[in-house]
């Protein structure tokens, strides 16, 4: 199915040339804008807009486009004779005033494909096939100022409209990192702003602003349903606990499991449950499994708890519910009608 995916994505490229399309997403949430980056984070997809580097190395050009630390297979931009979106091949170069290149970094899911463009001394686009990239709800903004008499910002940044409201740059000689959380995306995202980038580092590290984005996870699915066991339970019967679980406000993940046990575990510790639909692959599923009753009569506790599928797996609380044992009493045996029983009733 990639690989089909791959090809269509190919003929539209064609018919297309590189033209970008206006696609519409809108992000939800807040933002919230902080210092520094979470380790934690599943990051996806980045781009990075750097400025000019003539030591002709593997890294001289102005933008690079792919998954998260670009890879083998990331695209790239290069100001040096590079294709423009309509197909010319200038020697170009980014504007020196801090408003004249206006940039966009964007995601489809439902091509998968990853784009950004470029508007400096010419127009510049690039698209890349990345697929499925799951839950985004988390970007991460990297400004890196390699020397003195130096300039780099990123500018009146935007995500689908929404103003982020911060200007993000750093002095000579430092890098700086942010995270914006408080925004789930995961539908598609543009973003946008306006990038100052100077150098005077002919053959040397580049002045750079990176843009990553990713997945932020650090809760387990709730159990968004009563733990229901079926009625009656009889000792030594078998019974069925079912629930439903939820990881949609803690983060997004897919459910990955779910487990329950009984009276804390005495039974026979934390058991699997069963997705309803027959695989966990959804961010919500409806879970049971079936057990033997075969403790006392009387009152017992079932607990039920859910574990995302987050590169860290994640779970989370458990939610109990109480249900009693009954005994049936099956009425009397036959006769017991044997040898000596019969001597005994002769005698």
């Amino acid at each position: 199915m990639r690989q089909a995916n791959k090809i269509l994505y190919l003929l539209a490229l064609t018919a297309l040339l590189c033209v970008p399309l206006a696609v519409a997403f809108a992000a939800t949430g807040t933002p919230e804008v902080g210092l520094g980056y979470d380790l934690e984070v599943d990051y996806k997809a980045a781009v990075r807009y750097q400025s000019f580097n003539n030591d002709r190395s593997s890294k001289a050009y102005e933008a690079e486009l792919g998954e998260a630390g670009f890879p083998v297979g990331s695209e790239n931009i290069d100001f040096n004779r590079g294709q423009t979106c309509s197909g010319s091949t200038p020697i170009g170069s980014w504007k020196t005033k801090p408003s004249s290149n206006h940039v966009t970094f964007s995601y489809d899911p439902a091509t998968g494909i990853l784009s950004t463009t470029i508007q400096a001394s010419h127009a510049y686009c690039k698209d890349i096939y990345l697929g499925d990239l799951g839950p985004l709800n988390y970007i991460k903004i990297v400004v890196s100022n390699k020397a003195k008499g130096t300039s780099v910002a990123f500018n009146d940044m935007e995500i689908d409209g929404i103003a982020i409201g911060n200007d993000f740059t750093t002095t000579p000689g430092t890098l700086k990192t942010w995270n914006i959380m408080g925004l789930t995306f995961t539908e598609g995202f543009s973003i946008e702003g306006d990038i100052l980038l100077s150098s005077n580092q002919a053959g040397q590290d580049t002045n750079m602003v990176e843009i990553t984005v990713g997945h932020y996870d650090v809760l387990g699915p709730l159990v968004t349903s009563d733990v229901v066991i079926s009625q009656p339970v009889y000792l030594n019967g078998q019974a069925v606990v079912s629930a439903t679980v939820d990881d949609e406000d803690t983060y997004g993940s897919d459910i990955a499991s779910a487990d329950f046990d009984l009276d804390g575990g005495m039974w026979s510790g934390w058991l699997p449950m069963t997705a309803l639909d027959g695989a966990f692959d959804e961010v919500q599923e409806d879970v049971f499994a079936e057990f033997t009753a075969a403790a006392d009569v009387g009152k017992h506790t079932t607990c039920v708890r859910a574990t995302d599928n987050f590169w860290i797996p994640r779970t989370g609380e458990v939610q109990c519910q109480d249900f009693i044992v009954d005994y049936v009493f099956a009425g009397f045996f036959d006769p017991i009608d044997n040898e000596l029983t019969n001597d005994a009733k002769a005698g």
